[in-house]
C-alpha cells in the first residue's frame, strides 16, 4: 500500500510541474497534491509514534478488564458506541465526497457504451495532470486502475488514523467522567 502511495503522490506532483505552463490546470493539482502530503503527515507520524499508539491500544484493552462496576462500564460503552458512531458517520462522509470524484472517468465510458450517440465523450483521469506523463491512447486503463487503486489506498489511510484518534479521544473523555 505504501508503494502505491508513493507512486500517485509522485505521478501527481511530476506532473503537476510538467503541467505548470497550464495555469488552471496546475492550480487544479494544489488540492491533490495537498491531500498527498497530508496523508503522508499522518502516515509519518504514525509510523514514529506506533509504539505508543500501541501502548494506549494496550492501555485501552486493561481499562476494560480493570473497571468492573455497572455505572463504570455503562460509561465505557456509552462513550464507545458514540466513538462508533462518529466513525460510522465519518465513514459515510468520507466515501460520500470521494464517490462524485471517482466517478469521473467513469461517466464518458459508460456514455459512449450506451448513449445512442454519433459522438464521444474524451476519456477522463481521475488526475488531469496525468495527460502530461503518460500516452493516454495506450496507456488509459493501466493508469487509470492504478489512480482508483491508490486513491482507495489514500482513503484508507486517512479513515483508519483519524478513526483511531477518535477512539482514544472517546476513550479518554469516558475515563474522565468515571473518575470526575
Amino acid at each position: 500500500m505504501l508503494i502505491l502511495t508513493i507512486s500517485q503522490s509522485y505521478f501527481q506532483i511530476y506532473g503537476a510541474i510538467l503541467a505548470r505552463s497550464n495555469v488552471d490546470l496546475f492550480l487544479e493539482t494544489i488540492p491533490n497534491i495537498l491531500v498527498d502530503f497530508s496523508v503522508a503527515a499522518k502516515v509519518v507520524n504514525c509510523f514514529f509514534n506506533s509504539k505508543k499508539m500501541k501502548k494506549l491500544l494496550i492501555t485501552l484493552e486493561k481499562d476494560w478488564i480493570k473497571f468492573k462496576s455497572e455505572a463504570e462500564i455503562k460509561i465505557l460503552n456509552e462513550h464507545g458506541v458514540r466513538a462508533k458512531k462518529m466513525t460510522l458517520t465519518y465513514f459515510s462522509v468520507i466515501c460520500g465526497t470521494i464517490t462524485p470524484f471517482m466517478l469521473i472517468p467513469l461517466v464518458p465510458i459508460i456514455y459512449n457504451n450506451f448513449a445512442p450517440v454519433n459522438g464521444t465523450l474524451p476519456k477522463q483521469m481521475l488526475y488531469a495532470q496525468y495527460d502530461y506523463l503518460f500516452n493516454l491512447q495506450v496507456n488509459y486503463y493501466p493508469v487509470l486502475i492504478h489512480s482508483y487503486i491508490a486513491t482507495f489506498a489514500f482513503i484508507n489511510d486517512i479513515i483508519a488514523i483519524d478513526t483511531m484518534c477518535m477512539f482514544f479521544v472517546q476513550h479518554g473523555c469516558a475515563l474522565f467522567s468515571i473518575i470526575g
